[in-house]
């Protein structure tokens, strides 16, 4: 069916444990915005700061790609509602529905780049996360902790 109607399926961060820590990461980032913003303010105003929560998070940069979440999806920087208005620059010279299809002729080349920065950026980490690896050698002779490979007992009151 997927192919009839020329879908690809991606996977669903529900369905796809590898992707769990980037969703529990977001969840967090989503957590401590609230927080910073509802300081000191009625903890039941969440609703009303999650949607400026959101947009700061669509629209910053992070660091492994250096580009935004909105950049790599539409091709284009966002506008505040501000920049919107008629005599705004950014509207004047955007260049309209050709400047449109230009800049997503130009999103697979940005998304292009922000791979490459994603490879640099996990090559780097895990870099430094190696140098504090330490390697130790067993020999014969050394004690070394096992666990039994098939527990009879399973259940959380059973010794392990």
């Amino acid at each position: 069916m997927c192919e009839g109607l020329n879908l690809e399926i991606r996977f669903a961060s529900v369905a796809h444990p590898q992707s769990n820590g980037a969703v529990e990461r977001t969840n967090s980032k989503i957590l401590e915005a609230l927080k910073k913003r509802l300081e000191g303010a009625a903890k039941g105003k969440w609703p009303e700061e999650m949607l400026s929560v959101l947009w700061a998070l669509w629209t910053t940069p992070t660091r492994p790609t250096k580009f935004s979440p909105f950049i790599l999806l539409y091709g284009d920087e966002a506008m505040t509602p501000t920049e919107l208005g008629a005599n705004s620059p950014r509207v004047m010279f955007s260049g309209g529905e050709e400047g449109r299809e230009v800049s997503l002729e130009l999103l697979e080349g940005v998304r292009d780049e922000a791979l490459e920065h994603m490879r640099k950026y996990a090559t780097g980490t895990s870099a430094t996360y190696n140098k504090k690896v330490r390697p130790t050698e067993l020999l014969p002779g050394h004690f070394v902790l096992r666990k039994k490979a098939n527990p009879i007992a399973v259940g959380k009151l059973e010794s392990k």
